[in-house]
């Protein structure tokens, strides 16, 4: 396959690139005129507005289906006050735009299930997603940008967990060996709380108030196979907690023995198997680190039954269960990669050659 694409020219690429991105977009310019002319969006867009519109009024923006931390809500305000049309087109549109651009434009991204069902729903991950991007793009400790992008995780907290666990490990790191104190941790801190200072100013008790609804597990959103099959096994919720705690820690020495190391890449992907706080539309913040086509590829196989379910079963809770298919299929391509990537390390040490580079790896094209 590889060698036939190298054959086409390159305006013969194009044209197929072009294609491939007006198929791929077809679904989604029709959903977007679809709920213009209604002028009705999907039911979680609508219920992000409506938080908006109690925040603005200054009525109580905590209670059924509010889960969101302050920071986000005053964002849902923000857009509450645009006018409908231009408020649609923008929430909608931006993660879409946003994700092509990460992919450098290529179609593939358009066929990856849970972008379409982030569109679809309205929902609100965007920001994971260019968190992932952005650390993983500026993750050597004395990058600004990376610390910068890595906040904006919190903005959903449950997207922020396992990239900040891993940024947290470097810049302990750095502490410990080289004795002084990141500057993207310093970074990381100050857009922390400029993100957050505005919301205690305004509502300084906000937090007693968000925590006082946490959300409840959903079976049909939860997108981690580990915590979705034990939730549908109706366990004890301490036996629940105990058994994740179990095979994450399996699923982690086993990784650090098979890949011999803890990448980036490999991390994240990992914790969408075991994550209890990840949705279907939140597998968008996997989408910064599909950097081969083997990857992109597997990725828009994987999710095929996504589509499925969301075109034919989508108020069947119990066939979002597709989703969860995605992570482990990543993180076995992901770990074969990484082991011989390894392998071509050692080998090359032992020849005094120079280390190839991954012909597939669109990051060793930038």
């Amino acid at each position: 396959m590889k060698n036939t694409f190298s054959s086409l020219s390159e305006q013969q690429q194009r044209i197929i690139n072009l294609f491939g991105l007006l198929c791929g977009l077809f679904p989604f310019v029709s959903y977007l005129f679809f709920i213009l002319s209604v002028g009705q969006g999907p039911i979680d867009y609508e219920t992000f507005m409506a938080i908006g519109e109690r925040f603005i009024q200054g009525k109580q923006v905590y209670g059924e289906n509010s889960y969101y931390p302050l920071p986000y809500v005053m964002i849902f305000a923000l857009f509450r006050l645009l006018p409908k049309p231009l408020n649609v087109f923008i929430w909608f549109c931006l993660p879409v735009i946003i994700a092509l651009y990460i992919a450098r434009w290529k179609p593939w991204v358009l066929f990856f299930a849970p972008l379409y069902a982030h569109f679809v729903g309205g929902q609100s991950s965007l920001f994971g997603m260019l968190a992932a991007w952005g650390y993983r793009r500026n993750s050597q400790t004395h990058k600004i940008a990376g610390g910068v992008f890595l906040a904006l995780a919190l903005l959903k907290p449950q997207l922020a967990l396992f990239p900040t666990l891993y940024a947290f490990s470097m810049w302990i790191k750095e502490l410990l060996f080289q004795k002084k104190i990141s500057s993207q941790l310093l970074a990381w801190a100050c857009t922390v709380l400029i993100l957050y200072a505005p919301a205690f100013v305004l509502y300084p008790h906000w937090v007693g108030d968000w925590l006082q609804a946490p959300r409840p597990f959903f079976e049909r959103a939860l997108a981690g196979l580990v915590p979705r099959i034990l939730v549908s096994a109706q366990l004890h919720p301490t036996l629940l907690w105990l058994l994740l705690l179990i095979i994450t820690l399996i699923i982690w020495v086993s990784l650090l023995v098979y890949v011999k190391s803890m990448p980036f890449d490999v991390w994240m992907i990992g914790s969408f198997i075991i994550n209890p706080f990840t949705h279907d539309y939140d597998l968008i913040q996997l989408i910064p680190l599909l950097h081969t086509k083997k990857q992109q590829l597997i990725a828009v196989l994987v999710s095929i039954p996504g589509w499925l379910t969301i075109l034919l079963a989508y108020q069947n809770d119990q066939a979002w269960f597709t989703f969860t298919l995605i992570a482990p299929a990543l993180l076995w391509v992901k770990t074969l990669e990484e082991r011989r990537k390894a392998g071509h390390r050692v080998s090359s040490l032992s020849s005094s050659k120079p280390i190839a580079a991954d012909e597939d790896d669109d990051d060793n094209h930038r």
